[in-house]
């Protein structure tokens, strides 16, 4: 197997939906051209606060759960969300990061919530990262 065969042909789009699909739009850390990128995504997360004032803002019911497409032929080796909230009165924030399993995303808890899904691709052996792409969005109700 080539190591190309790890990674789909094209890039793929997230397809996010509860009840209605959510218009969110995604984007790329890397493809391809992936050396040294690791880094480079862990700096754009680590700017959750910037990312979260930019993301866009869905009304949901509560208790909905949100469910995830990417509509490719090659499942990506890790396919994961992070929630991340901030607490308006004393500033602190908090984030967790799950996997996604079967394509379902469990909204619990309390509103406003950013959500950061994000799919990649490594080589054979998870040794190189081939392909890094994310969406982020707002939920609240």
């Amino acid at each position: 197997m080539t190591e190309q065969a790890a990674l789909p042909s094209e890039r793929p789009q997230f397809s996010v939906s509860t009840a209605d699909q959510l218009d969110t739009s995604t984007r790329t850390l890397c493809w391809e051209e992936c050396e040294n990128s690791e880094a480079r995504v862990n700096d754009q997360l680590s700017d959750l606060d910037n990312l979260a004032k930019e993301a866009p803002i869905f009304q949901v019911d509560d208790q909905q759960n949100l469910t995830v497409e990417l509509g490719t032929e090659i499942d990506p080796t890790r396919f994961s969300y992070i929630t991340y909230e901030r607490d308006g009165e004393s500033g602190s924030t908090s984030i967790s990061t799950q996997n996604i399993e079967e394509g379902v995303i469990e909204v619990v808890g309390d509103m406003p919530k950013t959500y950061v899904i994000g799919a990649e691709w490594y080589s054979e052996g998870n040794e190189k990262l081939l392909g890094s792409i994310y969406t982020i969005f707002t939920l609240e109700n």
